[in-house]
Formats: structure tokens, sequence, C-alpha cells
């Protein structure tokens, strides 16, 4: 059988788990393989995008961010069916990804008009996985569960 080769190095806080919650050897937490790359950087977008950035959108820099702003703003609060609010959510989730996620580049995101059958949150990432030799386009589809974002690669 032949071993995955590795990529990229494993992130930080996905290395910082404790021995009884292992569940691969130690010695394959130190890189990823492709599907582990593309797995770890799901895993963050849907980080970033459940986590709440606490400044008003207003008053957001949305091209110079820090930790403090990390995440985006609550949109539960935007209108799926307006084409602003749409826009805005795109806008803002793009350059969220942008500043929160190194290995993407070229992030474009859609946010989808609902449908009378399926009235949830759709969103669409679209971006450029660029990590070591791996160069590759990666779609995303976000979909709103309750209160909760499910990605998918």
């Amino acid at each position: 059988m032949q071993r995955p080769v590795r990529v990229a190095p494993t992130p930080l806080f996905d290395r910082l788990v404790s021995v009884e919650d292992l569940t691969v050897p130690a010695s394959q937490l130190a890189a990823l393989d492709e599907d582990g790359l593309k797995a770890s950087v799901a895993v963050e977008l849907e980080r970033v995008l459940v986590s709440r950035c606490r400044r008003a959108r207003e008053t957001l820099d949305l091209d110079l961010r820090t930790t403090i702003d990390y995440g985006v703003e609550d949109h539960f609060i935007l209108d799926p069916r307006s084409v602003d609010d749409r826009k805005q959510l795109a806008a803002e989730i793009t350059a969220t990804i942008s500043n929160y996620e190194p290995r993407l580049s070229r992030v474009s995101v859609t946010v989808e008009e609902p449908n009378d059958i399926d009235t949830r949150l759709r969103i669409r990432i679209d971006a450029l996985l660029s990590v070591g030799h791996v160069k590759e386009p990666l779609t995303f589809l976000v979909i709103r569960r309750g209160a909760f974002l499910e990605v998918r690669k």
C-alpha cells in the first residue's frame, strides 16, 4: 500500500490535541496529505464563518483586520432575498477569507438567491488552494442549518 504524500504542514491548532484525542499516529500530525489539506481548509472556513466579529460592519475596514476582528458580522440580520444584502455578505466573506485563510487566493464568494422550496442561506466559495507545490482550484458550499453553518467540499 502506497503511503500518502505529505504536502503541507499541519496548522498549529490541529496539532494541539491530547494523546487521548489522537485518531492518527502522532508522527502524522506534522504534515498533511492533499485530502487532509483540503479538509483542514474546510474546517478553518467553518471556524471563521461561525465566529462573530464584534465590530459593526460600518466601522470595519475589510482589508485591514486583526485578530480582534476575526469572523463575520451576524448574517442572520441580513435578508438573503435582498440583492444588496447578498452582495454585502459576499464582500464581507470574501474579505474575511482573504484575511484569515492564507492558503486560499483568488477568493470569489456568491450568496445564492433562495428559492420558494429551499429558503436556507447558501454560499458558494471558489478559490485557489496554494500551498507548496499544490495549486488547485477548490469550491466549497456553505449551507445554513438552523443556527449553524455547514461547509462542504
